[in-house]
């Protein structure tokens, strides 16, 4: 889906607040943005976000996802490693692999496009949560 978009050049819908929201949240994860994070990626490749944290590698494209997820809270919300390892229970340095498979598969324009969309995606993701709270307080 966001391939196909990305290659349009769409901007995906996320609407946000009561009702309308695209991505959901699930309140048995403490980290509602790694949460996002694992919606959006797993909305994008078309699986379930509770195979991105399961156990297990899973199959390919689940591998890839999960990858995916892990590069995009590293590199698009500035986390640690270990943060990140911490969310998806893998060691730090399973996240350093992961940056490097994604940042290696981005040498393919239409990979690129989609990871760019994702990114843009959070970006805004993260600005609308940041005015939500400046207006709570």
């Amino acid at each position: 889906m966001f391939k196909a978009m990305a290659e349009a050049g769409q901007a995906p819908a996320t609407e946000f607040g009561e009702g309308a929201s695209v991505l959901r949240f699930d309140a048995r994860f403490k980290d509602a943005v790694g949460q996002c994070v694992l919606e959006l990626v797993a909305m994008a490749r078309g699986i379930q976000p509770e195979l991105l944290r399961h156990r297990t590698r899973g199959n390919a494209g689940v591998a890839v996802a999960r990858q995916l997820a892990m590069y995009l809270m590293h590199v698009a919300l500035g986390r640690h490693y270990a943060d990140v390892g911490r969310f998806f229970d893998r060691d730090r340095t399973t996240v350093a692999h992961a940056c490097a498979v994604i940042e290696e598969m981005r040498e393919a324009p239409g990979f690129d496009a989609e990871v760019e969309l994702l990114e843009a995606t959070l970006t805004e993701v993260a600005a609308s949560a940041k005015v939500s709270r400046a207006r709570a307080l």
